[in-house]
């Protein structure tokens, strides 16, 4: 019996086409050989042509995304002990001025 639908493949996969290509063929195989070739080259190129700057752009955002968030990181960090460190100051200015005046009110008392 045939085949059902269709006609058969004229190309070969896996490791029918390496043996194809290892063994010498005639001129008919060695022109469909070579066109085949040429044709995984082309889509090959095509496809590293496409795809390449693509993942070269993922790979320049992630890179931004990255030292973005350093950056951000250590601002928050050193904003968050400056804040931290102000209200300690102010905290103590203000406990030395309300001593201070006590001080003076109890020297102009005397």
């Amino acid at each position: 019996m045939g085949r059902v639908v269709g006609r058969k493949r004229a190309t070969l996969k896996g490791k029918q086409q390496a043996a194809a290509a290892g063994s010498p063929a005639g001129d008919a195989g060695s022109a469909e050989q070579q066109q085949q070739r040429q044709t995984e080259t082309v889509h090959r190129r095509n496809v590293h042509l496409f795809a390449q700057p693509v993942i070269l752009a993922f790979h320049v955002v992630r890179f931004v995304a990255f030292q973005l968030w350093l950056l951000l990181s250590l601002v928050y960090r050193v904003g968050s002990t400056v804040v931290a460190n102000r209200a300690q100051t102010d905290a103590a200015v203000l406990q030395t001025a309300a001593t201070g005046e006590t001080a003076i009110r109890r020297q102009i008392d005397r």
